[in-house]
This record gives structure tokens, C-alpha cells and sequence, in this order.
């Protein structure tokens, strides 16, 4: 269920509390949907790192990169408007010569 105050847009959640959802509704139209956002978390070649780092720099809808200590490697912010465009990126990564894994971590706005 929608309920919007003003430009502020919420969305009823099953406990009954709203969440404030990004966006904004025009007469009579459900509310924009806020990006859709994806941390991916990607396990790399060694050597091949600094070449991983400088495909992901090309890609414009990876907003932010970092190298991690650990189990993974690197770590990206994927922002999109839509799903589609977010699997089709998620595949050119996982494509990218030295990935040798990569989980995806899905997020929803609180």
C-alpha cells in the first residue's frame, strides 16, 4: 500500500510501520522506484587485479570500488533504474578476464 504526505512517498510494510521511499508521485501515478542498488563482492586472480580495477573504472553504472583484505578481493556499488540493466552488468563483471568468482549482495532502502 502507497500513502504518500506531500512529496514524501512511504510504502506499508507487513508490521504495519511505512518506509520512506525514494522518489516522487505525479497525479494519479504510483510513485518512482527508488535505483536499484548491488554491492558485488568479487574474488580475483593476483595478478591480474589491476587490470579487473581499471575494466571496472569503464564501467559507468559502478558508482564505487574498493580492495578488500579477506576472503574477497574488491568489493563495487552497482547503481541502476531497473533490474535488467542490473543483471546485464552483473554478467560483464563475472565475464571480466581474472574474476574468478563474485557474489552479489542486494539491498532495499530502510
Amino acid at each position: 500500500m502507497w500513502k504518500g504526505k506531500g512529496r514524501r512517498i512511504y510504502q506499508k510494510t507487513k508490521r504495519g510501520a511505512f518506509l520512506k521511499i525514494q522518489g516522487e508521485v505525479e497525479s494519479g501515478k504510483e510513485p518512482i522506484e527508488a535505483k536499484k542498488i548491488v554491492f558485488m563482492l568479487m574474488s580475483t586472480s593476483s595478478k591480474k587485479t589491476r587490470g579487473i580495477i581499471d575494466d571496472l573504472c569503464k564501467i559507468p553504472e559502478i558508482t564505487e570500488r574498493y580492495i578488500l583484505f579477506g576472503d574477497y578481493d574488491i568489493i563495487v556499488k552497482i547503481q541502476t533504474e531497473d533490474i535488467d540493466t542490473m543483471k546485464m552488468i552483473m554478467n560483464r563483471i563475472a565475464s571480466i578476464g581474472g574474476v574468478l568468482s563474485t557474489k552479489p549482495l542486494h539491498t532495499t532502502p530502510i
